[in-house]
């Protein structure tokens, strides 16, 4: 296997699952594959072992409760290669708007295509202007911290 340059973080591995999950659910893609990505990248957030290392011991991963064999399959991807390639392929498929959302791994991305449609909003940037003036947190239900850091 081998070594990336760069160390991943568990939180940087359940980013990208998480961004996987948000073109997946703006792609419609089904619902339950939807959830299990966000379910995973949530998991790994909270674990106290380190992903990576557990990928470079060559630990199974999918004793691990909500992570099965693709997910599994997916983390070790990340963790070998610094990327996804199912993650870049659904990026180049899908307007710059939306592939812009993950870098907003958090952002849920049905409810900011709607407003991106509504309001005529077409970048991250305008999104976080109309945040801080107050546009959109009573008819929206957005609240300014949910974009004004990466993640």
């Amino acid at each position: 296997m081998a070594d990336n340059v760069h160390s991943l973080s568990n939180a940087e591995i359940a980013d990208r699952l998480a961004s996987l999950a948000q073109l997946l659910s703006a792609q419609r893609e089904n619902p339950y594959k939807i959830k299990a990505y966000q379910r995973a990248a949530a998991k790994i957030r909270m674990l106290s072992e380190s992903i990576e290392e557990l990928v470079r011991d060559e630990v199974d991963l999918t004793a691990y409760a909500g992570i099965g064999e693709a997910i599994s399959g997916a983390i070790q991807e990340i963790v070998r290669t610094g990327t996804l390639g199912k993650l870049e392929k659904l990026r180049s498929q899908s307007s710059p708007e939306l592939a812009s959302l993950g870098d907003y791994p958090r952002l849920d991305p049905k409810r900011v295509l709607r407003v991106y449609k509504k309001l005529g909003i077409s970048s991250i940037d305008a999104l976080r202007e109309k945040l801080e003036n107050g546009e959109l947190e009573k008819p929206w239900g957005f609240v300014r911290h949910n974009i004004s850091a990466k993640g």
